[in-house]
């Protein structure tokens, strides 16, 4: 059961959907083959239970944790991380520090990945963000995102595993930081 809200709190969760289902149903499909085939090697076999029997249902369980993916209250915002995948420490950004909700798209090949990423106020205090802002993989992601701004992507998150309701997110805004713009990108 969720915990209520606070009036003028918007909180989107990480949880269960079509994605999720997806890859449970194709981890359960490999699991049947895996158990049903009768020529397959004992090592074949083995690696596939582990893989697709253990994973899915560890994928299964992580999924239906649903922890915190965004937060607006009366203290700032916070972003979170997804349950699974490359871990950076949670953003928690106070109001004072906010100066924009930008939405954004990363291209993704035939997709797009959407974005909510944080612009701060010109000198708040350092958020650490995780990023090694002179590696390889953040100068990939720059390739990805030429159209945002670099301060705006590094306190971002994909909007992936979980739904932002820009309505609930505008009022939570006009509750408590109506300085606050959302800025689409």
């Amino acid at each position: 059961m969720a915990k209520p809200q606070r009036s003028g709190e918007y909180v989107a969760r990480f949880g269960f959907n079509r994605k999720a289902v997806l890859v449970v149903l194709c981890c359960a499909a490999f699991t049947a083959a895996c158990i049903l085939l009768p020529d397959m090697h004992v090592l074949t076999r083995s690696a596939g239970l582990l893989l697709f029997g253990v994973g899915g249902l560890l994928f299964l369980v992580i999924s239906l944790k649903g922890g915190v993916a965004f937060r607006a209250d009366e203290e700032g915002i916070t972003l979170g991380n997804p349950p699974v995948g490359v871990r950076r420490p949670e953003l928690h950004v106070p109001w004072a520090s906010i100066d924009e909700v930008v939405l954004f798209r990363q291209d993704a090949g035939a997709a797009t990945v959407p974005h909510v990423g944080l612009r701060l106020r010109p000198g708040a205090p350092a958020v650490n963000t995780g990023i090694d802002r002179d590696g390889r993989v953040w100068q990939g992601v720059r390739r990805l995102v030429p159209h945002v701004p670099e301060d705006v992507l590094a306190h971002s998150r994909a909007i992936s595993g979980w739904r932002l309701d820009e309505e609930r997110l505008a009022q939570a805004l006009d509750v408590h930081a109506p300085h606050v713009r959302i800025v689409p990108m």
